[in-house]
């Protein structure tokens, strides 16, 4: 073979190899275009799984709405020790933002002695709402809360006065009536305890003097 058959066989092979790699490259262009795109499918909870989105408060940001209104009421010597009073508890149904639950005393007549209303909202420690998480749990926790006004607790046994520290604690220029604290210890008969909110807690007692019942001291 001549030098110039030569050099035509390596300028033919040179332009086939260009040639091909060419083509490989325009299918590999096509094959990216053609490839489907990748689409993140978007999860939707039901508000009552949603949980707080606020990164920087633990706390719950509750927006809870009653279905069903609440009531209980107990028996318990209050105002007398012959015969028992009737304690009531409710609460309605609905926003608990713009609702009023109220505790009242009746007497074994029926006369009403006490009246206590205040904002459902009240009933929630806000302390609590750390380990609350969505709405279902809330709507549970409202109802504890709910059920723990009229609780056996809520009664103080003055013969054991070390217990409540609150009032074992406290000087009789504390209380906004030690008169009435001295008389209800003296006669055995227990106070009763109305805790709100964190720190709002008033304990209450009726007085034979004034026939009435009194505050009788508050904390905090």
């Amino acid at each position: 073979m001549n030098r110039g058959t030569s050099l035509l066989v390596i300028g033919l092979f040179l332009f086939s190899c260009n040639s091909n790699n060419g083509n490989k490259t325009e299918a590999t262009e096509e094959n990216k275009t053609a490839a489907p795109l990748k689409v993140e499918k978007e999860i939707h909870l039901p508000d009552e799984l949603k949980a707080d989105e606020t990164d920087d408060d633990p706390y719950y940001h509750y927006h809870t709405i009653l279905k069903k209104e609440f009531n209980d009421s107990v028996l318990a010597n209050f105002s007398s020790l012959k015969s028992k009073d009737r304690f009531t508890f409710y609460m309605p149904a609905g926003n608990i933002d713009s609702t009023e639950s109220v505790v009242r005393i009746y007497t074994h007549e029926g006369n009403l002695i006490y009246e206590k209303k205040f904002g459902t909202h009240e009933l929630i420690n806000g302390y609590d709402l750390e380990f609350i998480k969505n709405e279902t749990q809330m709507q549970k926790y409202v109802l504890k809360q709910a059920n723990g006004v009229l609780d056996k607790s809520s009664f103080t046994d003055l013969d054991r006065v070390e217990e409540y520290g609150i009032i074992a604690q406290s000087q009789p220029e504390d209380f906004e009536s030690y008169d009435t604290y001295v008389e209800c210890k003296k006669e055995k008969r227990p106070l009763f305890c109305i805790g709100l909110t964190e720190e709002d807690i008033t304990y209450i007692g009726f007085s034979k003097k004034q026939n009435k019942v009194l505050d009788i001291i508050y904390c905090c």
